[in-house]
């Protein structure tokens, strides 16, 4: 479960989430993020995820299913709260954290990948001049992913965030030096929270 230092969504009235949103009737937690919750799935292989989260609702609409990127299996829509606003429900595939059970290669991936596209980032702002910042951080993670060190899923993952960055309307940041937005299907390494707004 997320420090709840770091919380940002709390569930106070989840009878009104399981009124609006039926699928949610008798599941329980089984985890927490930052800005979300996840539930019991409608099968053993999917969870759901209720999140405040409008980068991620926009993000995994847009690039869900791609290799490297969580699997968007249903969009029950949102509801619009008073507190936090717009509340998004979906069914993503069921994905595990990373452990040291698994094989070498996944941890040591991730940590490269978030030690690279610091460097990368950090650079991009030295060197972007009047480049949207947005922009060079796009530029920088297609650079960290052309270098041909990555899986195929972390790359295809990397240039999903990288087009996703060049197209959307909202100001994001990359959020990739946690290591808890890093996950595995048991085969491949996967990105799932790589995002976050700058408001």
């Amino acid at each position: 479960m997320t420090d709840s230092l770091n919380k940002v969504f709390f569930i106070q009235d989840l009878a009104l989430y399981r009124s609006k949103f039926p699928v949610l009737a008798g599941k329980q937690i089984v985890g927490d993020g930052c800005f979300s919750y996840v539930f019991e799935g409608t099968k053993s292989s999917t969870v759901l995820k209720l999140t405040c989260d409008s980068v991620y609702a926009e993000f995994i609409r847009l690039k869900g299913g791609e290799f490297g990127i969580p699997k968007l299996l249903n969009d029950y829509g949102s509801i619009q709260t008073e507190l936090y606003g717009e509340v998004f429900l979906f069914e993503i595939e069921r994905l595990r954290p990373l452990s040291k059970w698994d094989h070498d290669g996944m941890i040591l991936e991730r940590d490269a990948i978030s030690s690279a596209v610091s460097y990368k980032v950090a650079l991009s702002e030295i060197e972007s001049g009047l480049m949207p910042c947005q922009v060079a951080h796009a530029t920088a993670l297609d650079e960290v992913r052309m270098s041909g060190i990555f899986s195929d899923s972390a790359s295809s993952a990397l240039s999903a965030i990288a087009e996703y960055m060049k197209v959307t309307d909202l100001d994001v940041l990359l959020d990739l030096q946690n290591p808890d937005n890093f996950m595995t299907n048991g085969r491949h390494l996967i990105i799932t929270d790589p995002l976050q707004s700058v408001t």
